[in-house]
């Protein structure tokens, strides 16, 4: 949940294929916006009316709008890059919104919902009844809070790449489902659960090579490792996946089940 007195950002490539209802009409569309746990409707959200101005508001997006992006106007079928931060607080909270790295709205006040202290769903293209049916892109999503010494405040415009297994090494404890090579069970898209790597051995560790990333000029800002895994007996089981940098291995939080 986050909870008064944090801060929360989020950024990601946005292409708009429609626009939402006439201005003072309510029911615009939404963008982007925070919600409690369980709410039906974001309670902070940023929306588009018919014209491509950007609005703000606290409650639904039915609600009184409390900050606009003034002149600054969106066009459908545009890519636009956003970003959001957001200081969660019922008394001097603030919000700024960044299109293409340049600021287009701000707000100073209250961003906590009236009916809850909390906030605890991200919502992105929620349409709170528009009428206008058109998509809405969103590409190369981030979060960012405001804790520990790195990506703790604005990142601006990113972009994402998906590195799979590419090669075996000689480090192979696990099993493998079939065949004698084992990236190709865990590097496929999408996703399946008839091919995997397997163990039931304490400290067994197999290490695969990765695609490097498409060029080498990029500043690289952070990196995550994305794991399925299913445990098939009752007994307490753990996993940890890292990364080697060739400097030293970070074997990763380890989750126990």
């Amino acid at each position: 949940a986050i909870a008064s007195g944090n801060t929360i950002g989020v950024g990601s490539h946005f292409y708009p294929t429609g626009l939402g209802n006439a201005t003072g009409s309510g029911n615009y569309r939404g963008i982007l916006g925070f919600a409690p746990a369980g709410s039906s409707g974001p309670q902070l959200s940023i929306g588009l009316d018919s014209t491509g101005l950007l609005y703000l508001t606290k409650g639904n997006t039915t609600d009184t709008q409390v900050a606009t992006s003034g002149t600054n106007l969106m066009s459908i079928s545009q890519s636009y890059h956003i970003e959001m931060k957001t200081f969660f607080s019922s008394t001097v909270g603030t919000l700024e919104l960044r299109v293409n790295g340049s600021t287009w709205l701000t707000y100073t006040g209250n961003t906590l919902p009236a009916s809850s202290t909390t906030l605890a769903l991200c919502l992105l293209g929620n349409p709170a009844g528009a009428t206008t049916a058109a998509g809405q892109y969103f590409d190369d999503l981030y979060i960012w809070d405001g804790t520990g010494t790195v990506n703790n405040d604005w990142l601006g415009e990113r972009n994402i790449y998906t590195l799979l297994p590419s090669a075996d090494t000689a480090e192979a404890d696990w099993a493998l489902s079939t065949g004698s090579t084992g990236y190709t069970l865990i590097n496929g898209i999408p996703t399946v659960d008839t091919t995997y790597i397997t163990s039931s051995t304490a400290d067994d560790v197999s290490s695969f090579d990765i695609d490097d990333v498409a060029s080498t000029n990029i500043n690289i800002v952070g990196a995550q490792v994305m794991y399925r895994a299913t445990k098939t007996g009752t007994d307490a089981a753990t996993i940890a996946v890292g990364l080697n940098d060739n400097v030293g291995a970070d074997q990763g939080l380890v989750h126990t089940t």
